[in-house]
């Protein structure tokens, strides 16, 4: 499975010339992290951060359904400010839709970081991933509001 992820990839990178491929190696260890928490409780952070003022959450609901903005959170008359910038994501996720799954990915429009964690929590998440014991709860999200 590992080899076929790796082939699919590198054929991606060479199809559309991504200049920086070992980029994909970032978004490992940036992922990394979340194999450390149980299933259900990235579900429910998900629920949650969905909710959070000025996100929008770009996903699929079905197998065959195409990637979209599924819901959002902005204050009245401010939807077509603040889903701008999900038109460029979009695009591209469309480019490989038909290879993913159901998902939902949750996004601001403003930039900088505003979903924090700390050191433990990191830690924590990194040691259980890598003993893929996934016994890590955390009973609400990080956030710095």
């Amino acid at each position: 499975m590992v080899r076929v992820l790796i082939a699919c990839r590198w054929n991606y990178v060479q199809k559309h010339n991504v200049q920086l491929p070992d980029e994909y190696d970032q978004m490992h260890n940036d992922l990394e992290p979340f194999w450390g928490l149980e299933p259900p409780d990235l579900f429910e952070i998900q629920k949650e951060l969905e909710k959070k003022k000025d996100s929008y959450t770009l996903g699929k609901t079905k197998q065959n359904d195409p990637v979209s903005v599924l819901t959002y959170a902005f204050d009245e008359g401010r939807y077509n400010q603040l889903i701008h910038g999900s038109v460029d994501i979009v695009k591209l996720f469309r480019e490989i839709q038909d290879f993913l799954p159901p998902f939902r990915a949750t996004f601001s429009p403003h930039d900088g970081p505003n979903r924090l964690s700390d050191y433990a929590v990191k830690a924590a998440t990194l040691e259980a991933a890598h003993s893929q014991s996934c016994n890590v709860h955390i009973s609400e999200p990080c956030t710095s509001d």
